[in-house]
This record gives structure tokens, C-alpha cells and sequence, in this order.
């Protein structure tokens, strides 16, 4: 048999820990401050928890009328990514909650419509 996994409490960050999470609280997603930083999004996430620092899409649960904007604004044009930013939230969330709701989301180039629908 193989030697168990014990990870390590926290695995240490070569970049200042109020400054991670100063950069993640002005609206950077975990991907942005990962790009960063250079450590895995997994190591991110865990270093904010730890932190007490609320993830962008538990801050930023839409209501109806947010919703119907964010529609609005697709329909007039924008795409994932601008509302996205606009939100301050990442794209494939943005996606989500249309999807979720009934909004209709164009699947990405080389991906078949079915993939989707389900």
C-alpha cells in the first residue's frame, strides 16, 4: 500500500496575504489573482476562507431586477464577459444564472448546442 496524503495546514503564499485579498476584494476573480500570484486557484480559495473573505458570487447574488438588466444588456449587445465585468463577477457565473433562469446562453464556438441544454 501506498503512503497516505496528509496535506499541509496551509500551504504558505510567496506574495503578501493582505495584499491577496485586498486584490480580491477590488473585484479581481480567483483566476486574476492566481495569474498573479502564480499558485493554484485551489490555494487561493482556501487562503481567503481562511481569511473570512466572502467569495464574489456569495456578495453578489442577483434579484429579479438585476436579472432583468443583465438580460437586457445581453440582448442589446454585451457579452458574458462585459456583463462579467460589469457585475464584477466571472463570466461562466454570469452563465449560470441565465441559465438557471431560463435565459438563453449561446453555447461556446465548437460546442454543440445539446452539450448545453441539459
Amino acid at each position: 500500500m501506498g503512503t497516505a496524503f496528509t496535506p499541509s495546514p496551509a500551504t504558505p503564499l510567496p506574495h503578501d496575504s493582505d495584499e491577496l485579498v485586498a486584490t480580491y476584494r477590488a473585484a479581481a476573480t480567483i483566476g486574476h489573482v492566481t495569474a498573479d500570484v502564480g499558485v493554484h486557484r485551489t490555494t487561493i480559495a482556501a487562503h481567503l476562507e481562511r481569511r473570512g473573505v466572502p467569495r464574489h458570487s456569495e456578495q453578489a447574488a442577483w434579484d429579479d431586477d438585476i436579472l432583468m438588466e443583465a438580460a437586457e444588456l445581453k440582448t442589446a449587445g454585451l457579452s458574458l464577459a462585459d456583463l462579467a465585468d460589469r457585475y464584477r463577477i466571472d463570466a461562466q457565473t454570469v452563465a449560470n444564472r441565465f441559465r438557471r433562469t431560463g435565459v438563453t446562453v449561446r453555447p461556446r464556438r465548437g460546442w454543440s448546442s445539446r452539450a448545453h441544454s441539459e
